[in-house]
């Protein structure tokens, strides 16, 4: 399987390698409560993954990388759509973010785009960590692979703001990289993220 970007990890095996000097204090305790990483988008090999450390605060994230044979489980965004497990996880009480979810599903499942929410929703649905509050962004991404009008495109996203009960932050992967759907919308330059580094390249560059 190739691992994009976004993709959360469950890793083996590592809790000793991350106590190793050059990992602040708070890596080896983050991973031994909740043994996941997330795929970054940065520039790895067959022999190294490059991944992200979620710690408990906001704000402490660390990147390395890790061989994928300490990997033991692989939960792409696309895997967390069904509403069976965020009931699983909330029950009768979830958080805005998963009304988010429920709002705007409908609209990305007949889109026929490939989809899944991101960032700390993301990260605590499939670890149970609590990961998010009431004020956070409900982070999705979507697969583009080939290009969508801009109409469309600004149809689809407003519809969406519309019915979500909390800000939303969607990502537009494309096969130049990933950037701002509301930048697609807005301009014709927009800001890609790249494994090298982000780039300015015009929208209608970004399938060729």
């Amino acid at each position: 399987m190739e691992l994009k970007p976004h993709y959360l990890l469950n890793i083996r095996g590592m809790e000793h390698h991350f106590q190793a000097p050059a990992f602040p204090d708070w890596v080896g305790t983050a991973i031994r409560g909740t043994p996941w990483v997330v795929v970054r988008r940065a520039f790895g090999t067959d022999d190294e993954i490059p991944v992200g450390i979620r710690g408990r605060e906001r704000g402490l994230r660390f990147a390395t990388w890790i061989s994928p044979d300490h990997i033991a489980e692989v939960r792409p965004p696309a895997t967390l759509v069904d509403p069976a497990g965020w009931r699983a996880a909330y029950g009768n009480r979830p958080p805005p973010q998963v009304h988010g979810l429920l709002a705007v599903s409908p609209i990305l499942h007949a889109s026929g785009y490939e989809w899944g929410p991101a960032g700390g929703l993301a990260y605590e649905l499939a670890t149970g960590t609590p990961s998010i509050n009431p004020e956070s962004d409900l982070d999705l991404v979507v697969e583009i692979p080939e290009p969508i009008d801009v109409a469309l495109a600004r149809s689809l996203l407003a519809e969406m703001q519309t019915l979500s009960p909390v800000r939303l932050d969607v990502q537009m992967i494309t096969p130049a990289g990933g950037l701002s759907w509301a930048d697609y919308c807005a301009s014709d330059r927009v800001l890609v993220k790249t494994v090298f580094a982000p780039v300015l390249r015009k929208k209608n560059k970004l399938w060729h």
